[in-house]
């Protein structure tokens, strides 16, 4: 996730299928946002067939608009974390 910098108008992100083992990632050096940080619009995240064990970062996002989650073929054990999202 660190590779996505700020992108407030990205509405649908697609990232099934990779070796994806956390959706966290701190702020950069210079205190932009990366990762989920910078996503202001996201509507529809999928993140299907990745290595996640658990959907820590999606609290600390700011994704207001986010309806649509497919995390389906992950190892994930728990699900915490999602109070924040409607």
């Amino acid at each position: 996730m660190k590779a996505f910098g700020y992108l407030p108008q990205l509405r649908i992100l697609k990232m099934k299928n990779n070796r994806i083992d956390s959706l966290f990632c701190k702020l950069n050096e210079e205190g932009y946002p990366r990762g989920l940080f910078g996503l202001y619009s996201l509507e529809v995240l999928d993140v299907s067939n990745n290595n996640l064990h658990d959907l820590y970062g999606l609290q600390l996002a700011p994704l207001k608009d986010l309806f649509i989650l497919h995390a389906a073929n992950n190892e994930i054990q728990k699900i915490d974390y999602l109070e924040k999202l409607k």
